[in-house]
């Protein structure tokens, strides 16, 4: 449900460091008034109700809020899987990165979490930040007396986190492709626009926040990363093709990124009809791959029927399966900035060792 543009909140987030009084919420007018209950409150209550064994977090935004009341205990319970859902990183850090740390700030420094979220389009086209898409693998950079000390990409739910940082004063920013700061939405009643900075004071506690809103249409401009597809022809040693279907719980497909991040996919075959090709193909595609090079490797498998289902464990089966005494086909794979963020293609014919 979308709320009215009067209730449109800030950006960047409030930090956790402020507390509650930020943003409206929370504060009393007088010491000898009870503060009067706001949209934030009774926001954070329903989350402990909801909750209640998990530990709470200061962090306060109004169309957040107003979600979150809007919505049972079970709809927020599943609400991570869903792009909108940038809410629970924000108002339940357990569930984000990890979680946090039981060992004291002095000794493992303080921790810093980021959100980057996309607002949505209202009817004429302009920002509606009354709700919010994720924007993933979006470059944060954070700098100390002018000079950068980290770099993250955000997660498929648009949070980065960096740990062990020094107590003191820094400067968050997002970067689009080109290294520049890309513009962030403000404003309660109607858009205005700032550069995609905010600072930051790491102190007495251990974890802070804050969170960017971009403009609905900034995608193309910050996103760093793309899908990759894979396709694999197999023939026989005689020069006969395998049929596709064949071909898709014979060979894995392990991609390995220049970090260390591991994919595994089975080349699914594709109807032609799906593709607008003559015939069956094998594909798999991995996405949030970065710019750089890449390993990739063709795996033949000897996989029983009955374990032969739909989303399987693709690394206990290739833990359990692989052909004895065949070895892996292994190329290496080139994204250039250049191809970010429309992706590129792969595509190979191996030849089956075990075909007669």
């Amino acid at each position: 449900m979308a709320l009215p543009r009067s209730r449109r909140s800030t950006a960047p987030f409030a930090l956790a460091v402020a507390g509650l009084s930020l943003l409206g919420c929370g504060s009393a007018d007088t010491p000898e008034a009870a503060p009067a209950p706001t949209l934030c409150d009774d926001a954070a209550a329903k989350l402990s109700a909801c909750f209640p064994e998990q530990p709470a977090s200061d962090a306060c935004h109004a169309g957040t809020a107003q979600r979150i009341l809007d919505a049972s205990c079970d709809e927020l319970a599943s609400a991570d899987t869903k792009a909108d859902g940038g809410w629970i990183c924000f108002w339940n850090p357990f569930l984000c990165a990890g979680g946090g740390s039981d060992t004291p700030a002095e000794d493992a420094g303080h921790t810093l979490f980021v959100g980057a979220s996309r607002c949505g389009a209202d009817l004429a086209g302009f920002d509606d930040c009354t709700y919010y898409f994720s924007s993933p693998c979006t470059a944060i950079a954070v700098l100390r007396d002018g000079e950068e000390v980290a770099r993250g990409f955000t997660s498929q739910h648009g949070n980065a986190r960096f740990d062990g940082l020094a107590a003191g004063d820094y400067e968050v920013r997002v970067l689009d492709r080109d290294g520049a700061i890309p513009q962030q939405v403000t404003g309660l009643v109607s858009s205005t626009y700032s550069p995609a900075s905010a600072q930051v004071t790491l102190g007495g506690e251990a974890e802070a926040r804050v969170a960017f809103d971009l403009p609905h249409d900034s995608e193309a401009a910050v996103v760093q990363c793309a899908p990759v597809t894979v396709e694999v022809a197999v023939q026989t040693a005689s020069g006969e093709p395998v049929v596709a279907q064949d071909v898709e719980w014979q060979w894995f497909v392990r991609f390995e990124q220049a970090d260390g991040t591991v994919g595994i996919l089975r080349p699914f075959a594709f109807h032609p009809d799906a593709t607008g090709r003559d015939d069956y193909i094998n594909q798999a595609t991995f996405h949030r791959i970065y710019a750089g090079t890449h390993t990739v490797e063709f795996i033949r498998m000897d996989i029983p029927s009955w374990r032969q289902r739909n989303n399987p464990d693709y690394a206990d089966l290739l833990d359990r399966y692989p052909a004895e005494d065949v070895a892996p086909v292994v190329l290496s794979l080139s994204l250039g900035a250049d191809q970010v963020p429309e992706g590129a293609r792969l595509t190979h014919t191996l030849v089956d060792p075990l075909s007669e």
